[in-house]
């Protein structure tokens, strides 16, 4: 079968972008794609005094905290700097 005789169609109905590993994000109207993915997802995470990585399936209240980046490139958790 030739693929390109059938092209695959694809539509978004929302884009999120999540800073901070299990935090919740925002909604976006428009994102650069990277070959790594999302530009600005994930730049930043959590660690315990130990350096072990804290995700929300262990600390449930992450997920209550928002992540978002400012216009400068700066992450902001519940407004406030990172």
């Amino acid at each position: 079968m030739n693929r390109s005789a059938h092209p695959i169609t694809m539509h978004l109905q929302e884009i999120w972008r999540y800073p901070a590993k299990s935090m919740a994000g925002e909604k976006l109207t428009g994102i650069q794609l990277t070959t790594l993915g999302l530009k600005g997802d994930r730049q930043i995470l959590v660690q315990s005094s130990t350096g072990r990585i804290l995700t929300a399936r262990t600390h449930h209240k992450l997920l209550g905290l928002k992540a978002t980046i400012g216009p400068d490139g700066d992450v902001f958790i519940d407004s406030l700097p990172w």
